[in-house]
């Protein structure tokens, strides 16, 4: 009989949810592991009155109930339905209760509710849009719609004046906005939730709600003061307004007071806690904290004997804190105040606390701790070596640190002895003084046997301390070896004292701080201690900062190696110190060489290593760097200048010289105070200097100077048998002037020999012999001619390097090569596809094929140069040769001797010799045919040509590195002969065969002068040709002109 319901709750069923017969009238399967939707067929059940689906894995949409006219209470809250709410929810017309609470529902509220519906519960889901004001049903008494995103202001309906009927508001965590309207005459509400949303302006009054509850209005944007109204209600217990920007004071609560919970933290209220909140009797949590409040705490606080969490700490409170027991209390935190006098004992001794927080206060005293009566009995057993402490303090994490306390450790540790619980100690940066002897960390207790007889053992404190921080004191002697039995102890800092002898052998677990304890010296670490991989940097005596490093000092293990510990270097004497780069010497006494200078001619009080505006006489001064007393080999000399300060006036110079000597052919920089280098640090790659100033005014030289030896060769110089050299990978660009000058006038010949042939060509291009062999092709190729003659003259006529042109070298070459060996390739291709294609038959090549081809070989030379760039970047530098007279402008790779790069460029010269053996090999294929056929023989002659100079040339380049002069010959040798070549071989038979033969040309021309058909009496130059040969026999090739209409207008367009 299923008349009376199904009730299967809690019952650890699983699967999914059967189909429901159609007369069962309850339904109640709460808390089972349920999963799927929920069936379709419920919608039939039309008897039903009672629906819980609650606290199941239930998935899907909900279904339309639109049928269960009979339904009064539904709960689907607790599982994973997702969807919108079905519509028809809204409007059943028996149901009281809707739950629908913690699941992943979505869309918004858009109809009223029900008439009948007394509560509604859909918290903790995705709902969102606006409640709009008539949202609210006339019955409806619990509205718990908070953790969703609804937006919008508050419906207006929640919140009517004399309204009797509205128990509970719950709008939490949403997104709603405005202010919030007055709650007047309200009188069964219970609680208003709207903790977390976006709400602003001023709290309104809270007049007429004898049975307000519960206010929770934190975590929004109330500005203004606190209303009196709101602690003036008669059986309020919670109100939490914390987290606004509220002002004022707080207002003094009516009496009786019921409140259990007070919440103001994070505001900017002012004045005094009112000494009347101490008649609260059941106030459990107490937040205050992050105010600006005064004064000082009701000395009445101990009635608060249910308090269990007290926040009071971000204030101004001063005066003593409350010494008293708290039975409840828990968490204590007073905190970044200025209380003052002694330890609150009573107050670290309450039964059940176990967080306190009194740092960054103005403690000073240890006040009495022995008076403190806990009723504590312990029972001892001398064979398990237990110590059972019953009804003892609770307390785990003590902070006491940056207070003012100045008495004895062991006095404090005395006190602490009652507290076996302890967990975390800090009483760091106070005054606390005295020495850590063993018998610090232990005491004598008193224990009692089960007979009732008393027993005096020496017990071991904090045997379940983990962290324990006494550093920054005034502590002494030496440590205890006591630490090693606190088997729990994780980290202990002593830092910032005045401890001696050696750390104790017997610590194996902790992480010991030991810094700044200058006295602390040990021949070696202890057998559980070893050198870490990571380092510590220090000031030497001059407090330059990073001297020299240390290797840091940890525990071994895999387990431990998390915990560095923290030692003065001088522990070990220095030895597993090393002085940084820059300094020199043995730790701590590292120097960064900045010396004395010898003055070989002086005219001014010099010292140290600067040479400020001392020097008011005198037209020239010199003076020799030779920095002497250190130790270690020194390779150079690094200057800086400071020239923010010189007038622009100043007209001075200066030269500096590698060497003791002023040696024009040792001359590093020559510059003036006006016109300073590009950047203020210059580098002498030698271990002395010569500074010559000069001023062109008698008023004196106005240099601002400061050097630093360095015991490694300068950026982009490297070492070669004890002194710094530029480095292979920064290759000289500037040859000797005289060898410029001739280079230049080499490749203005051959680039006027070039324009003269393009000038020709153009000129001629109607000519029959030049229209045969397309005058295009002639104008590409003399361009790419011209084009990488631009590279020597601007490799000899550059002055000034910069980033610019160093990325249009690589450019210039790859664009040259790409038009004049392409179209190489596209002729030599041309003939090839004609004369050694499998079937005989009219082709139509066309410019635009052979065009093409040369667009593909241009685009591979783009993408190979940006890959190039891209994984090599040029940048350019200024090296200065000490064996010249001025400085070497160079395009250089930082990192071209990283693998990656090494291997981009191999691959890029392979690509392009592989583009060469393409040409060579089409080249190899033409190279019998006869004469009549085009330019064979001189295209081929070309191919090979370029080949043959590239094979020579590059490896050259390469291998010649070191050499820089014979490689810049070699460089600019190779091009001008690839030019001059392809150019001669290529035109200079064609500008003979029109100025010096017939207009008809030499014999190997003719072919596309004449047409066999005479007759016709058209211009040849184009045309379809008839091909009657066999396919490896080039010598037996017929030619009859099949058709010569339209051959003018389509030179050498089709053959």
């Amino acid at each position: 009989d299923l008349s009376s319901g199904i009730n299967a709750e809690y019952m650890g069923f699983s699967g999914t949810i059967p189909p429901i017969a159609s007369r069962v009238t309850s339904l109640n399967l709460q808390g089972n592991r349920l999963t799927g939707s929920i069936p379709d067929s419920l919608s039939g059940c039309t008897a039903l009155t009672f629906i819980n689906l609650a606290s199941n894995q239930l998935t899907g949409s909900i279904p339309d109930l639109s049928n269960l006219t009979a339904l009064t209470q539904m709960s689907f809250d607790s599982n994973q339905l997702s969807g919108s709410i079905h519509p028809s929810i809204w409007t059943l017309p028996s149901l009281t209760s809707i739950g629908l609470s913690q699941n992943r529902l979505t869309g918004s509220i858009t109809t009223a509710l029900s008439p009948v519906l007394l509560n509604l519960r859909i918290h903790v889901n995705s709902l969102s849009g606006t409640l709009a004001d008539n949202f609210c049903g006339p019955l409806t008494r619990s509205y718990n719609l908070g953790q969703n995103l609804f937006t919008g202001t508050l419906p207006a309906c929640l919140f009517q004046n004399n309204n009797p009927v509205i128990e509970s508001i719950g709008l939490l965590q949403n997104r709603f906005t405005g202010t919030l309207p007055g709650l007047v005459g309200m009188t069964n509400l219970k609680a208003v939730i709207l903790r977390a949303n976006q709400l602003s302006g001023t709290i309104p009054d809270f007049v007429n709600l004898p049975s307000l509850s519960l206010v929770d209005l934190s975590e929004n944007a109330f500005v203004g003061t606190i209303p009196n109204s709101l602690f003036q209600l008669p059986r309020t217990t919670a109100i939490t307004i914390g987290n606004n920007k509220l002002n004022g004071t707080i207002p003094t609560p009516t009496l009786p007071c019921f409140l259990t919970q007070l919440g103001v933290q994070s505001n900017s209220l002012t004045g005094t806690l009112p000494p009347e909140f101490t008649e609260c009797r059941s106030l459990g949590n107490i937040i205050v904290s992050d105010n600006q409040l005064n004064g000082t705490l009701p000395p009445a606080m101990s009635n608060w004997q249910s308090l269990t969490i007290g926040y009071f700490e971000g204030n101004a409170f001063s005066g003593p804190l409350p010494n008293a027991m708290f039975a409840s209390l828990i968490t204590f935190s007073a905190n970044k105040n200025q209380f003052s006098g002694a330890l609150p004992w009573k107050l670290i001794y309450s039964p059940r606390l176990r967080n306190l927080r009194l740092d960054e206060n103005q403690l000073s005293d240890l006040g009495d701790c022995s008076g403190v009566a806990l009723n504590i009995g312990f029972q001892y057993d001398p064979n398990s070596l237990d110590l059972c402490v019953t009804r003892a303090p609770t307390i785990a994490a003590l902070r006491l640190n940056k207070n003012l306390l100045s008495f004895p450790i062991n006095d404090l540790f005395k006190c602490l002895i009652r507290c076996p619980s302890l967990s975390n100690l800090d009483v760091s940066q106070n005054y606390l003084s005295g020495s850590l002897g063993n018998q610090a960390l232990s005491s004598d207790l008193d224990t009692f046997t089960a007979d009732g007889t008393s027993t005096t053992t020496t017990y071991t404190m904090f045997q379940q301390l983990v962290r324990l921080n006494l550093s920054s004191n005034t502590l002494v002697g030496s440590l205890p070896e006591q630490l090693g039995a606190i088997g729990t102890l994780e980290i202990a800092d002593f830092s910032n004292n005045h401890f001696v002898g050696s750390i104790p052998a017997t610590i194996t677990t902790a992480a010991v701080l030991l810094t700044n304890n200058t006295g602390l010296v040990g021949s070696a670490l202890p057998s559980y201690l070893t050198l870490g991989t990571t380092v510590s940097f220090y000031p030497n005596s001059a407090q330059e900062p990073n001297a020299y490093s240390c290797r840091d000092i940890v525990p071994k293990g895999a387990a431990l190696s998390i915990y560095r510990l923290s030692f003065d270097p001088s522990y070990l004497n220095y030895t597993h110190c090393t002085c940084n780069p820059g300094f020199f010497g043995t730790p701590p006494d590292c120097s960064s060489w900045k010396t004395k200078v010898q003055v070989l001619n002086p005219l001014g009080s010099i010292t140290d290593s600067s040479f400020g505006n001392r020097i008011r006489s005198g037209l020239s001064t010199q003076y020799l760097i030779q920095p002497t007393g250190a130790n270690g080999t020194l390779l150079a000399l690094a200057f800086t200048f400071n020239y923010a300060s010189l007038s622009a006036a100043t007209r001075d110079t200066i030269l500096i010289y590698a060497g003791t000597t002023v040696d024009a052919n040792r001359l590093i920089h020559a510059f003036s105070s006006t016109s300073p280098p590009g950047n203020n640090t210059v580098y002498v790659p030698a271990p002395t200097a010569m500074l010559h100033f000069i001023s062109d005014a008698n008023d004196g030289l106005h240099f601002d100077v400061s050097y630093s030896a360095m015991d490694k060769c300068p950026p982009k110089f490297e070492l070669q048998s004890g002194s710094c050299v530029p480095s292979k990978e920064y290759t000289l660009w500037r040859p000797p002037l005289g060898l410029r000058v001739a280079f230049l006038v080499l490749s203005g010949f051959l680039l006027m020999m070039c324009a003269g042939f393009f000038a020709f060509f153009y000129k001629f291009r109607e000519n029959k012999l030049i229209k045969a062999v397309s005058p295009t092709f002639i104008m590409v190729t003399l361009f790419g001619c011209m084009l990488a003659l631009c590279l020597p003259i601007f490799w000899n006529s550059v002055e000034d390097l910069d980033v610019n042109w160093c990325h249009v070298f690589p450019a210039i070459g790859g664009i040259s090569f790409a038009l004049v060996f392409g179209s190489l390739i596209a002729k030599t291709w041309r003939l090839y596809s004609i004369f050694w294609s499998n079937k005989l038959a009219a082709s139509n090549i066309t410019d635009k094929t052979l065009f093409s081809i040369i667009a593909a070989v241009l685009g591979v030379e783009v993408v190979l140069v940006l890959i190039w760039r891209w994984a090599q970047p040029m940048g350019d530098m200024r090296i200065h040769d000490v064996t010249d007279t001025y400085d070497v402008p160079v395009c250089v790779a930082p990192n071209s001797k990283d693998a990656v790069n090494s291997t981009t460029l191999i691959i890029f010269f392979i690509i392009q010799f592989l583009i060469m053996g393409v040409g060579t090999a089409l080249a190899t294929k033409v190279r019998k045919l006869p004469d009549q056929f085009n330019e064979t023989q001189s295209i081929v002659t070309c191919v090979y040509n370029v080949l043959i100079i590239s094979v020579m040339c590059v490896p050259l380049h390469f291998f010649l590195q070191n050499f820089p002069l014979v490689d810049f010959i070699i460089v600019n040798v190779g091009v001008f002969a690839l030019v001059a070549t392809s150019v001669l071989i290529l035109f200079a038979p064609k500008v003979a065969a029109i100025v010096l033969v017939s207009d008809e040309g030499p014999a190997n021309l003719k072919v596309f002068a004449s047409s066999t058909a005479k007759s016709s009496g058209q211009s040849t130059g184009g045309g379809t040709y008839s091909l009657t040969a066999s396919r490896h026999d080039s010598s037996r090739v017929e030619l009859s002109r099949a058709d010569s209409r339209a051959a003018d207008s389509r030179p050498d367009s089709t053959i």
